[in-house]
């Protein structure tokens, strides 16, 4: 994987300092988002269990839908 020096420029600090947060457009490539996509599948896949992870799901539509995964 290729190392990218990013830098924010001053509106992005100032933007993080008064709201807390930043919208970065276009940051990854798209392979990087296939990367993560990919892991978060697998993620979603692994079986329910209290041990080393939980699983946390929302009911949507009175569908079981998984929101976040913890460990």
């Amino acid at each position: 994987m290729t190392k990218v020096t990013f830098q924010l420029c001053q509106d992005q600090i100032k933007h993080w300092k008064q709201e807390g947060f930043l919208l970065l457009t276009d940051f990854l490539t798209e392979d990087e988002k296939l990367i993560f996509l990919n892991a978060a599948k697998e993620i979603s896949n692994w079986p329910e269990k209290k041990s080393s992870y939980m699983h946390y799901y929302e009911k949507k539509n009175g569908e079981r839908i998984l929101c976040r995964t913890e460990n």
